[in-house]
Formats: structure tokens, C-alpha cells, sequence
């Protein structure tokens, strides 16, 4: 053996270790593109939830009072349908009385995607619009899950609607306009608040605003209640005698009422 050849030979000693190394790397890569291409979601038909459940229900405005088949707006908050792009194919109220109350809550049918093409969801949030029940009853809004998250009182009476234009202003103020009075607040964050000295049996249901002039000006809205005939102090206590009410106001999104 010459020394060339036994040169040649240390050197073919180690190349198989070599070759099965670099045969390996396009195997890998072959195995990573697959694995990148090829969706790995399992094939399913699309699943249907039915009633989801709701992180709450409320009543739009806030309001404890109602008189008798008055129009109200709830707001939904957080309906649970798991994915963005699910797809919610219908979503409506039911009705539920029990030991004098009437309870409200919501039915719906949602199909979730046979494949995870889009993001989870935190929770839908919508709006759905409904009537006060009869007189002398409580109403509740009450989850799929059976929690109770809002509630109001309806009687029989009728309703008052009153406005009056509101300049803003810079600095908080505290304006009165006829038998209300209304703080508008600007320090931290804008906050407004409606009072008002009220008659027996009467109460504010509710107070809205909407701008006017490009934002310098607001439209009040206000309406209050009067419960005929008169109640006990011990179902209603507006109906003690002469007394004092505040409410928030805030912005009308809904067309109350």
C-alpha cells in the first residue's frame, strides 16, 4: 500500500458518517414544509351551541322603574360564542314568571367553524329590545347560566318627558333649568347627574343627553313617572311624601325612549 493509497482510504473510512448526515437535512426539511402545510385541525362537522351562556345582562339606561309594557332596551354583555368568526343563527328573549316576578333572559343557536381559521372570542357584545310585564311585578334580567344581573319594578301610572338645552363648559357646573338641576362634571372624566325635588309617587326614570352645535351644546332628556293609584310606601317609597332624586345622565345611543 502506497502512501497515497492509504490516504484514500482514512479518507473513505469517514465519509459514510458524512453522507448519512447530509442525506438526513433534506429529509428533515421535507418533513417541516409538510408539517407547515398541511392543516392539522381535524375534520369535523361544525358544532352548535345552544344557549350560550352571557357575562351579564342590563337594563340601557340604568333604571329601577317602569310603568306597564313600557318599551326598555337590554344590553347584552360577553355572549359566549367561543370563536370570532362563529356564526350566531339566531338570538332571541324568553319570557319566565315565578313567584310573582317575571324573569327575562336570552336563547341562541351559534355554529362554531369546522376549522380554527380566526381568533378566539372574548365575548360578543349586542343589544336586543323588549316590554315591561304587568303591573306590581319585578322584572329581572337573568343569564343562560342562571345569574340574575339586573332588575326593575314596574306600576301602573303614566309618564312625563321633559328637555331643556344645556351650554357646556369648561369647569364643573352646576346649572338649574325650571325644578332641575344638573352637574356637569369635567374633572378627571366627564360624569352628569340629574336632580330633582319630586312630587309623591313620583320618580326620574331616566336622563339621556345628545350634542347639539358640533358638542357645545347638549339636548336633555328626561322622564319621569307617576304611579296612579297611589302605592304603599312599602312597594314604592316615592310614594311617602315630597322627596328628592338623582340619576345619571347619559348619552342617548339608543333613542330612548
Amino acid at each position: 500500500m502506497t502512501f497515497h493509497e492509504s490516504i484514500r482510504m482514512f479518507s473513505v473510512s469517514r465519509h459514510p458518517v458524512r453522507r448519512g448526515f447530509l442525506l438526513l437535512l433534506p429529509l428533515v426539511a421535507i418533513l417541516f414544509l409538510n408539517a407547515c402545510t398541511t392543516d392539522s385541525w381535524p375534520t369535523r362537522t361544525p358544532a352548535v351551541i345552544t344557549d350560550a351562556d352571557a357575562d351579564s345582562l342590563v337594563f340601557w339606561p340604568t333604571r329601577v322603574y317602569a310603568l306597564a309594557n313600557d318599551p326598555l332596551t337590554v344590553e347584552v354583555y360577553g355572549l359566549k360564542r367561543v370563536y370570532a368568526c362563529a356564526k350566531i343563527q339566531s338570538f332571541s328573549w324568553t319570557l319566565a314568571d315565578s313567584a310573582g316576578a317575571t324573569y327575562l333572559g336570552i336563547h341562541s343557536s351559534i355554529t362554531l367553524p369546522a376549522a380554527p381559521n380566526c381568533g378566539l372570542s372574548t365575548g360578543l357584545d349586542t343589544v336586543l329590545d323588549t316590554n315591561a310585564t304587568e303591573a306590581g311585578r319585578m322584572f329581572y334580567l337573568r343569564t343562560p347560566g342562571g345569574k340574575k344581573t339586573d332588575s326593575l319594578f314596574t306600576f301602573a301610572g303614566n309618564g312625563v318627558n321633559e328637555g331643556f338645552l344645556h351650554a357646556r363648559s369648561a369647569t364643573d357646573t352646576l346649572v338649574t333649568h325650571g325644578r332641575y338641576t344638573l352637574r356637569d362634571s369635567t374633572a378627571g372624566f366627564s360624569r352628569r347627574t340629574l336632580s330633582a325635588t319630586l312630587e309623591a309617587c313620583e320618580v326620574i326614570q331616566a336622563a339621556v343627553f345628545r350634542h347639539l352645535h358640533g358638542g357645545d351644546t347638549l339636548s336633555i332628556y328626561v322622564r319621569t313617572l307617576y304611579a296612579t293609584p297611589a302605592l304603599s310606601p312599602s312597594v314604592l317609597p316615592a310614594c311617602s311624601g315630597t322627596h328628592t332624586d338623582t340619576v345619571s345622565v347619559v348619552a342617548n345611543r339608543y333613542q330612548y325612549p
